[in-house]
């Protein structure tokens, strides 16, 4: 947790404290205490599932970057299988996204 966030908390609980401390001699102040107690814990719980989710999230963003490794790497069996299948040279490799192999086109020359 931030230090901004602690200290709001610290601070509350410290106010409270007083209160609950001086009630006696401020019974007006009853129902603020209440208030802020109830919106406390509101806070508090806001802030695990806000941690909860972010350790969710990194635990999800680690499961994804695997999930694509793996599907980068059936991608590699996929092609070579492919261009197994079909030679180095076929021309329908490009249907599977596979460059073929073969004489390069000669560069036009240039008129001077």
């Amino acid at each position: 947790m931030n230090k901004v966030y602690r200290c709001l908390i610290g601070n509350w609980e410290r106010l409270l404290a007083a209160v609950r401390a001086r009630e006696a001699e401020f019974p007006a102040l009853t129902p603020h205490r209440v208030a802020l107690e109830a919106q406390l814990e509101a806070v508090k719980a806001a802030k695990a599932r806000q941690l909860a989710l972010l350790a969710d999230s990194r635990s999800s963003t680690r499961e994804l970057q695997q999930m694509i490794v793996a599907g980068r790497d059936q991608v590699r069996r996929l092609r070579s299988q492919v261009k197994a299948d079909l030679g180095p040279r076929d021309v329908r490799l490009c249907l599977f996204g596979i460059a073929p192999l073969g004489k390069r086109k000669p560069y036009a020359s240039k008129p001077r």
